[in-house]
């Protein structure tokens, strides 16, 4: 089923709230084990630039001391993804196809029953990101007087979610970066050293 059907007849307005909902919380920083329960499942995964995770609590303390290093930021979030599908058989997590990708939708097409729900257990998630910190006044001293207050990056968010009880959860969540602008924050070494590179100003 295509993004554009997902949205109109699907779990689509859900997942996009969940989605949403979540990059705002992360500018509220209030990240404890309830704030992850409320976006993860028990057995979530996640991938970022400063590390993989798994677990709802190692997720939630991972998420506080990644935030704890800037005085703000802002997530927004645009150009939503869905599409039905769980894990290959291999493990392979699948990729969320975008139109005129080969083996992804040539444009959207009209669902057959158009009132009728689709509710599958699992779907593939895939959205862009902007992602604005502001550095906090310690790293700003420590850089000197020509450093730049804000630590700017775009990347691609892609994602498993998952019905349950409760909701829609995330079980996997994984974020690249692709551009940034202005300096990372002061990590310690060992993180500094698997960064990845990423072009930037």
């Amino acid at each position: 089923m295509t993004s554009s059907t997902y949205r109109r007849t699907g779990p689509g307005p859900a997942l996009a709230d969940l989605v949403s909902r979540y990059f705002a919380s992360l500018d509220d920083r209030r990240t404890d084990l309830e704030w992850a329960r409320r976006y993860f499942t028990e057995d979530a995964t996640t991938v970022t630039p400063i590390g993989t995770v798994a677990g709802v609590a190692e997720i939630a303390a991972h998420t506080r001391t990644a935030l704890g290093r800037f005085a703000a930021t802002q997530h927004i979030s645009a150009d939503l993804l869905i599409s039905s599908g769980t894990a290959t058989g291999n493990g392979d997590r699948p990729k969320t196809r975008e139109p005129g990708e080969p083996g992804g939708p040539a444009e959207p097409t009209e669902p057959a029953e158009p009132d009728a729900p689709a509710e599958p257990g699992e779907v593939s998630l895939a959205w862009n990101a902007l992602m604005t910190h502001i550095h906090r006044a310690s790293t700003l001293e420590r850089r000197g007087p020509e450093a730049a207050p804000l630590f700017t990056v775009g990347g691609r968010c892609r994602a498993e979610a998952r019905l349950t009880e409760r909701g829609w959860r995330f079980t996997h969540l994984s974020i690249t970066p692709l551009w940034h602008t202005g300096q990372p924050p002061v990590l310690p070494e060992e993180v500094e050293r698997e960064l990845p590179e990423t072009p930037g100003g």
